[in-house]
């Protein structure tokens, strides 16, 4: 049985493990980002770092959903409540992003990708939570933990925070299918930095009343 709870400091180690392990061969991350490093090595430490920088800003700001199964980590997402505390550059800074310092142009990159690319999603304002990230251990994906994530776990945090939608980002068409498998309709699609970009929405007030 999958246990959901919200993340603390005490976690970081465990959620920054699972996230670089769910993405590193990723294929955005993998054919848009990999190429920006001269090694293997320096590629996961930068995933390390940076999935670091955007789990501390999230437990400090807004939520880091965990999940569990008997007791091992094995889900991640990070969340943010929107029209809430915005997690802009000095958020990302005090999580420790200035100790990236030796990764910058990798950093803008990445930033250009998602910064940008996000905006359509965070524009719904109030109510909404935007799942920033979702990472599930490879030996756990393609078993129905990421729907299960979604209908468990983010859809009883959204009525917890009294939020009627979530969005996101995605940037395949395998994860297209699975959000639309889930209830998640589309709202943009577009080219961002050379990265097909798509914005889905879910309106949890199709699920809950308030």
């Amino acid at each position: 049985m999958i246990r959901f709870r919200r993340a603390d400091e005490r976690d970081l180690a465990a959620a920054v493990s699972v996230l670089t392990a769910a993405f590193a061969k990723h294929e955005i991350y993998r054919e848009k980002f990999r190429p920006l490093f001269g090694s293997s090595q320096s590629y996961i430490d930068f995933l390390n770092r940076l999935h670091a920088v955007m789990v501390k800003a999230a437990m400090r700001h807004h939520i880091c959903l965990l999940a569990e199964v008997d007791g091992r980590l094995m889900g991640v997402a990070t969340i943010h409540k929107l029209g809430n505390h915005p997690v802009g550059m000095l958020s990302f800074l005090r999580a420790g992003a200035w100790r990236m310092w030796q990764y910058i142009p990798q950093l803008l990159a990445f930033q250009k990708v998602f910064g940008e690319g996000s905006k359509e999603a965070k524009k719904r304002g109030s109510s909404t939570l935007y799942l920033e990230l979702l990472g599930v251990l490879p030996d756990y994906q393609g078993q129905g933990v990421g729907g299960l994530f979604i209908s468990k776990g983010l859809e009883l945090l959204a009525k917890e925070e009294k939020c009627q939608r979530l969005t996101l980002i995605t940037h395949t068409e395998s994860n297209c299918r699975f959000y639309k498998k889930n209830g998640f309709k589309q709202l943009d699609v577009r080219d961002v930095e050379g990265v097909k970009t798509w914005t889905f929405e879910k309106k949890i007030a199709d699920v809950y009343t308030f």
